[in-house]
């Protein structure tokens, strides 16, 4: 493990980034965070930094300071499906739906015949379901796994009813 002791002073960037992976990789992302942001100091801009902090904040669950910096790491690399789409996620988290689904139709748009995760069509149908838009949200829902929609609905970022997320995954069950 690199985590041995070093002055902050004498510790270099590529130091900083393998101690981070390594707390990373551990779980510990409030240390990662820590050394990712002193590589951030010492130099600006880097992309594989920006995206590994917020990735340490969204798994933290603070989806605003994780939204910071892919907007940095967008910035950086514009149209890179992983970061607009772990943008939209954090837009949805912060119940920014709109943003959120403006986002996923830019993935839909750049991909068009991409096959997304269970998670992209889970976090599109929420924005779709707020946007009014219920029939596409239906047939977004209907590719994540029926089996986990229930709960997936109860603890959503859009808080629906029980008695929605009982008509919505019975509903999706009846359609496959």
């Amino acid at each position: 493990l690199y985590a041995f002791q070093f002055s902050d002073a004498t510790a270099s960037v590529e130091t900083l980034k393998k101690i981070g992976y390594c707390y990373q990789k551990l779980m510990d992302y409030r240390k990662a965070i820590e050394n990712y942001e002193k590589c951030e100091i010492i130099e600006e801009g880097n992309l594989w930094v920006n995206k590994n902090i917020a990735y340490c904040y969204k798994k933290l669950s603070k989806y605003d300071s994780a939204l910071k910096y892919y907007q940095i790491a967008n910035s950086l690399s514009e149209n890179n499906i992983s970061i607009i789409y772990n943008l939209a996620v954090c837009y949805t988290e912060l119940k920014e739906f709109e943003k959120g689904l403006n986002l996923f139709y830019k993935i839909d748009y750049l991909e068009a015949e991409a096959t997304h995760s269970e998670k992209f069509y889970l976090y599109k149908g929420h924005c779709l379901w707020t946007n009014g838009k219920k029939t596409e949200a239906i047939e977004n829902y209907k590719k994540y796994p029926y089996d986990k929609l229930f709960d997936e609905l109860t603890n959503s970022p859009i808080g629906l009813s029980s008695i929605e997320c009982i008509y919505i995954s019975d509903y999706v069950r009846y359609l496959k």
